[in-house]
């Protein structure tokens, strides 16, 4: 995390987009965002391998929600889209 804020600062980032996993987002990057001083939003991608998944919404959904939770107990303020943006390359974009 250190050394991503690091980076982040170096190179003049004026706002900052993480990525979530299935069930993130993970200590690391709850602290970067509390951390960096510009707009943050955290985003999803749907589920890839939707066969295997007891519903087609796939657990993307629990990682957003785990994410607003984290987010709101470090008072972190953070856009979270209601839901996925797209797949994963879309994501990648």
């Amino acid at each position: 995390m250190v050394n991503s804020l690091s980076d982040i600062k170096e190179h003049d980032c004026n706002a900052l987009c993480i990525y979530l996993g299935n069930f993130g987002p993970e200590i690391s990057e709850t602290l970067l965002a509390k951390h960096f001083n510009g707009p943050k939003m955290f985003i999803a991608a749907e589920e890839e391998n939707v066969g295997v998944l007891s519903s087609d919404r796939g657990d993307v959904y629990c990682g957003m929600l785990n994410a607003s939770y984290n987010l709101k107990l470090r008072n972190i303020n953070a856009y979270i889209p209601e839901s996925p943006v797209g797949d994963g390359s879309d994501c990648a974009e």
